[in-house]
Order: structure tokens, then C-alpha cells, then sequence
């Protein structure tokens, strides 16, 4: 798995490429927690080239959430690929994510708070 982060000024956009498991689960729970405490909990996570996620990795995305939650920020799916928005809408993810078709969207969710 290869994480790609860019910091803006209203949020941290991070980038998965390939499948997010249990091998690799721990290298995206320590850049989620790295992105939740520099951006106020202000996450866009980008699983478009991601392909294949795991209950490990779902269990990263969802404590990520309650921390960005205690900041009052949230952390938003962005263009995910055709079998991870499976997944979220098999497991009713959907209920608890903001999940939007590309980044751009995404953000508008933080600029608009502001």
C-alpha cells in the first residue's frame, strides 16, 4: 500500500493506492492519526485506487472517525473504487461516512464550515 498525503490549509487529503488489509492496515492507522492531530480532524481519504479493503482496514476508517469526531472535524471517503463503495453500502458504512464522488466535493464539505 502506498499513502500519499497533501496538507491544505482546511483539511488533510490522503491518497491509498492498492489493497488496504491486515499487512497493511498499520502504516494507515499511523497516517490517519498523524492526519487527525495536524488537521483538527479534518480528513478526505481518497480509496479510488485502493481496489480491496478488509475488516482490519474498516476498523482503521471507523476509529479514525470517532477521533476526528471528538475534534469536531470528520473524515470523508472520496471516489472510492467500485468494490470498496460495495462494501460500505453492504455494511452500511454509508451511515456513518460522508462519501463523495471526488475530492472536489469532499472538500467543499470543510470549506462550507468555514
Amino acid at each position: 500500500m502506498i499513502i500519499k498525503t497533501e496538507k491544505h490549509p482546511h483539511y488533510t487529503l490522503l491518497g491509498v493506492t492498492r489493497k488496504i488489509d491486515l499487512y497493511n492496515t498499520g502504516d494507515l492507522k499511523t497516517a490517519l492519526e498523524i492526519a487527525v492531530a495536524q488537521s483538527r480532524g479534518r480528513i478526505i481519504i481518497n480509496l479510488g485506487q485502493a481496489g480491496y479493503i478488509d475488516s482490519t482496514g474498516i476498523g482503521a476508517l471507523l476509529k479514525a472517525l470517532s477521533e476526528c469526531k471528538k475534534q469536531r472535524g470528520n473524515l470523508v471517503i472520496s471516489s472510492p473504487a467500485p468494490s470498496i463503495l460495495k462494501v460500505f453500502e453492504l455494511t452500511r458504512l454509508t451511515n456513518f461516512f460522508l462519501v463523495c464522488p471526488n475530492d472536489e466535493t469532499a472538500a467543499e464539505h470543510f470549506l462550507s464550515e468555514q
